[in-house]
Parts: C-alpha cells; sequence; structure tokens
C-alpha cells in the first residue's frame, strides 16, 4: 500500500468532515484562541473520525475501494492456478484483493470458505465471499459480493475475470454459502 496515498485519502476525508477550511500555511498565536487553529481543528476532526457514528462510514468507502480495486481487474485473463494480474483462477483473484486490503485468506476457495464468519445470503454485504459448487463435490469456486445481486470473480467458463448475477441462472443454483472476512 502506498502510505503517501493513504494520507493523502485521510486528510481529505478529515477536511470533507470539518466545517472550516484548514489551512497550514495561516498560524494563528498562540496566546488568541481560536476554533481555526490547525492543531485544533485536525485534533476535532481525528476525534470525530473515532468516533463509533462515522466508523460506518468509513468501513462503506472501504469496502466500495475494494469492490473497485477488484473491478480494476476485469477481463484479466482465467489462469488456472494464477495468482497475479497475468492471470489468476478464482481463488488466486479474492486472495490478490483482499490481500491488497490487509487481509489474510487461505488459498484455495474449499479452504477460504472457512475463513471469517458465516453470512447467510440475504445478509450479503459489499466485500463478502461468495461460495460455489460448480462440479457437484463441495465447494470448487469462489467470488467477491459487489451488491445488487452481484459478485466479481474470476471465471473459468468466462475465461477471464468478470461479474455475474447470485439471483438467476447458473451461480444461483449453485451457490453455497457466504463468508464475511474484511473487518467491521
Amino acid at each position: 500500500m502506498n502510505v503517501n496515498l493513504i494520507f493523502q485519502q485521510k486528510l481529505q476525508e478529515i477536511q470533507s468532515r470539518v466545517p472550516v477550511n484548514i489551512m497550514k500555511n495561516e498560524p494563528t498565536p498562540l496566546d488568541e484562541p481560536s476554533s481555526n487553529n490547525f492543531h485544533t481543528v485536525f485534533n476535532e476532526a481525528i476525534r470525530q473520525l473515532d468516533s463509533p457514528n462515522v466508523e460506518g462510514l468509513t468501513q462503506v468507502k472501504t469496502q466500495r475501494d475494494l469492490v473497485d480495486f477488484a473491478k480494476s481487474y476485469m477481463n484479466v485473463p482465467y489462469v488456472w492456478g494464477g495468482t497475479t494480474p497475468k492471470g489468476f483462477d478464482c481463488s488466486g483473484f479474492t486472495k490478490y484483493v483482499m490481500n491488497a486490503y490487509g487481509v489474510d485468506i487461505r488459498r484455495v476457495s474449499q479452504d477460504q470458505a472457512k475463513d471469517g464468519i458465516y453470512v447467510p445470503k440475504n445478509h450479503l454485504s459489499v466485500g463478502d465471499l461468495v461460495f460455489f459448487d460448480t462440479k457437484g463435490d463441495g465447494i470448487s469456486h469462489v467470488g467477491i459480493y459487489i451488491g445488487n445481486g452481484e459478485f466479481i470473480h474470476a471465471s473459468s467458463a468466462a475465461k477471464k475475470v468478470t461479474i455475474s448475477s447470485l439471483e438467476e441462472g447458473f451461480y444461483a443454483d449453485t451457490y453455497v454459502t457466504g463468508r464475511r472476512v474484511l473487518p467491521q
């Protein structure tokens, strides 16, 4: 992860939630009380970001960022055993995306289905892993739920990273379970 990018994103997030402009180059005399003092405003913004009512917003942003990151690999070729942007298999793709967000999951879909916590299909959240029995002998496929009844995955049938429906067709019929691996 690029630390500077994360810092800039957090600073923008803080600035968007603070009702005054933070101007680093406009010092306020220390003996003059001011609510616009950079340090006062910055510390208050940090306190607000850490408050429970903001936590949900931060998590949703993280989940949406994860989906955007996963979508950036649309059409990357399916490669059995693939774990890089040169080519992914289904579990190599989910592991790669989750690792980019600091979440360590196991390598193969059967094992990934044991990571995190169980989530019923009707309670899936963006970023949850979804698992399928595509061969009739147990879990053999995994993807990432992106909302609106859809998931992104490296598909051997489509021969690329693609988006499919959980609500109808093949994947609706072969769906097994959902797992939440992202921190809540």
